[in-house]
């Protein structure tokens, strides 16, 4: 186990806020270019005043595409120095167990179980306050822990 000590839940909370700002961003233009390829709304159209869903496979696909490139943001940022943007300011990192750099399936593995985590209101973050090292269930999971860095 690293000597780094557990990542207190608000500063996850806190990283977690400020990667949205990033992830917001990518999201836009992933959203862009999907509205410049299909020459409009994506699978979309307002009629009435209200949004009707008018082709299901374009909206899936969207929301696909959406989904995976923020899977890519966070296991690229996990894998390769152990942080996401937002984490870097609140020196927070991703370890294994053993205190290492966590491998692409850990990787894949925490982001797909913490979505599932994250549905029901981000209930799963509260798991963080009982667990003895602040273990989230995606880190319990895949075997990974998140430590607060050395000032400095």
């Amino acid at each position: 186990m690293s000597a780094e000590p557990p990542a207190a839940p608000w500063r996850r909370l806190i990283a977690f806020v400020y990667d949205l700002m990033a992830l917001i961003g990518l999201w836009f233009f992933i959203a862009l270019v999907a509205v410049a390829v299909s020459g409009g709304p994506v699978g979309s159209a307002i009629e009435d005043g209200a949004v009707r869903v008018r082709d299901w496979p374009a909206q899936i696909a969207l929301y696909g595409a959406l989904w995976l490139a923020t899977g890519l943001y966070y296991t690229l940022s996990w894998r390769f120095g152990g942080q996401t943007l937002g984490m870097r300011p609140w020196r927070l990192v991703v370890r294994s167990r053993a205190g290492g750099r966590i491998g692409w399936g850990q990787a894949w593995l925490r982001y797909l179980v913490g979505c599932l985590v994250a549905l029901p209101a981000g209930a799963g973050l509260l798991w963080t306050l009982v667990d003895r090292d602040r273990r989230a269930p995606h880190d319990l999971a895949a075997g990974t822990r998140m430590a607060l860095l050395p000032a400095g």
